[in-house]
């Protein structure tokens, strides 16, 4: 399928896994699909206020996002290593940690693996499936070949149950190892150099205000408008994305790393 980027679920649009209640002071946000979530307390303010404003940003919710990432990725890496996929895959490749648990954004329960060869064929990618397939908290695999495609490579997505109500989804890319210098593996080292305290809680906060609204915030797309176009709140990332070409092959490194 050639109309979904690579970041996206190829299968229809992505769950939503927290919500807002209007009829009371709190957020909710899950951890995964079909997750019951916490409920966590916001400033109160004026009726009127906008889910995404910048008020929403302030900075005595800082600890609290912090908090939440840092909770995310300690699940990410108990499910990377329940999956032992870095070693099912170095068999037959290089396998890459990329997009948010890569950079410690974690917001969605999504994983991004990239896994790079001189030669991927799909029935190497099949010999790690099939070993997934017989573990127990694995509950679904979805396979596409994209190699006549513009994403021109191998795409296996797992389904982890972690929890009854917490499920994990895995993304994984096998290309060819010319595919690496546009690859989000290339974007990782100047999206690290560029993060600095106050641009990793700006991207948390808008990851969480886009799922509050029943929407997400795309990956390299949301790096990109913090870090070089200084975009600082939900609505503003809203208005600059609406100006992008999001099917648009990339080989964008952040300016500012």
């Amino acid at each position: 399928m050639s109309r979904w980027p690579p970041w996206s679920e190829p299968w229809g649009r992505a769950p939503i896994v927290g919500r807002v209640d209007p009829r009371r002071p709190v957020g909710r946000l899950g951890t995964g699909r079909g997750d019951p979530g916490r409920w966590f307390r916001t400033r109160r303010g004026p009726p009127s206020r906008r889910v995404g404003s910048t008020e929403d940003s302030v900075d005595d919710r800082r600890p609290e996002r912090r908090a939440r990432a840092d909770a995310r990725l300690m699940e990410a890496q108990s499910v990377l290593q329940a999956l032992d996929l870095l070693d099912r895959w170095r068999q037959f490749g290089d396998p890459v940690v990329v997009g948010s648990v890569a950079l410690d954004l974690v917001v969605r329960a999504d994983i991004d693996l990239e896994i790079y060869s001189a030669a991927p064929a799909a029935g190497e990618g099949f010999v790690v499936a099939s070993a997934l397939a017989g573990l127990p908290k694995v509950r679904e695999i979805r396979y596409r070949d994209s190699r006549d495609k513009r994403e021109d490579g191998l795409y296996w997505k797992v389904y982890y149950e972690l929890a009854p109500a917490r499920t994990w989804t895995v993304d994984m890319w096998f290309f060819a190892e010319r595919r690496r210098r546009t690859g989000a593996a290339s974007m990782i080292p100047s999206i690290r150099a560029a993060l600095d305290d106050e641009k990793r809680d700006t991207i948390l906060a808008i990851k969480e205000q886009a799922i509050e609204a029943g929407s997400r915030a795309h990956g390299h797309w949301l790096y990109r408008a913090v870090l070089d176009d200084g975009i600082r709140s939900y609505p503003d990332y809203l208005a600059w994305i609406g100006k992008q070409d999001v099917w648009e092959r990339t080989t964008w490194v952040s300016a500012s790393g």
